[in-house]
């Protein structure tokens, strides 16, 4: 199964302090809970089935949330969870904006955060007392390995011989913190294996934008204006490219039980279409059906 976004979100800081994680996971349901990670078709029915299960067992709490509903005060509840979530998600907020960079996609820069996250578990292993400090490259690595809680539990034990603990809220840098003085001290074992600790692209940048504001709502906040369920979308440029002659195609693009979006003759072997005053045309996603929209080529007719 697969959670809805907002569970997601709760559930992946949740999984960032596993310890925590651990035991509120033995205290509700007296285990170690799993967790995977499903993307495109897969989520979509992994939701699916959730939902099923959700609205026999919940009938009166929606599955999703309605961000186009009123706020209103949850009812009074008493939680199992002892790990502070609230304050985790404020947290992690700070973090994806620290890594909310293209480069963090690239795939060169992630295998040589791959190789700094296991260097990184080398020297947890021969200074087991040492708090150490991550750069934003191999923690990014360090969480992926997080939020698979049963590999990561296992793997930290094999290597360290207990859980290793991620703790986030170590995040004062004022001089003389406990995180300065420990990322002086990360840095010495870094140079004393001849190794750069810091990289480009994986140090601290600063605040999010208002970031002073952060965690402080002394309001109940509205998201009903980031609630828009249907999108119009603009086709602006057409490209094709690797037809077999130099002859003239005709191209169609249809939306699945939908709208049709585009029929333009073109020439071959390739060839490039866009109107610079308005786009070649326009057609609306609805995120209530799928919350990606997918381009398929379903069929190809070239006599």
């Amino acid at each position: 199964m697969a959670a809805p976004l907002d569970i997601a979100w709760v559930w992946h800081v949740h999984m960032l302090s596993p310890l925590d994680y651990e035991r509120d996971c033995n205290e509700i349901v007296s285990t170690l809970v799993d967790h995977r990670i499903h993307v495109g078709q897969p989520r979509e029915a992994g939701l699916r089935k959730a939902r099923l299960l959700w609205n026999q067992l919940f009938p009166m709490e929606p599955f999703e949330v309605d961000l186009t509903a009123p706020v209103c005060n949850v009812p009074r509840f008493s939680s199992r969870i002892q790990y502070n979530i609230v304050a985790a998600c404020s947290r992690q907020k700070v973090f994806n904006y620290q890594v909310f960079l293209p480069h963090y996609g690239d795939v060169k820069f992630l295998k040589e955060a791959l190789e700094r996250y296991k260097q990184h578990l080398r020297f947890k292993q021969e200074h087991p007392e040492v708090f150490l400090v991550p750069c934003y490259d191999f923690d990014l690595i360090w969480h992926a390995h997080q939020v698979h809680p049963l590999i990561y539990r296992n793997d930290t034990i094999e290597i360290l011989g207990k859980v290793f603990k991620h703790n986030d809220s170590v995040n004062d840098r004022r001089p003389g913190s406990k995180l300065c003085s420990s990322e002086e001290t990360t840095q010495k074992i870094w140079r004393a294996s001849n190794m750069p600790f810091a990289v480009n692209g994986a140090m601290f940048r600063g605040e999010p934008p208002l970031g002073s504001s952060h965690g402080r709502h002394p309001e109940p906040a509205d998201y009903s204006c980031m609630a828009a369920l249907q999108y119009t979308v603009d086709l602006t440029r057409l490209e094709v490219e690797g037809l077999p002659k130099p002859k003239s195609y005709k191209v169609r693009i249809d939306v699945v039980d939908g709208e049709r979006v585009i029929k333009k003759q073109v020439n071959g072997p390739a060839t490039r279409i866009e109107d610079p005053s308005k786009p070649l045309s326009k057609f609306q996603f609805n995120t209530m059906k799928s919350t990606t929209l997918q381009v398929m080529r379903s069929q190809e007719h070239l006599s």
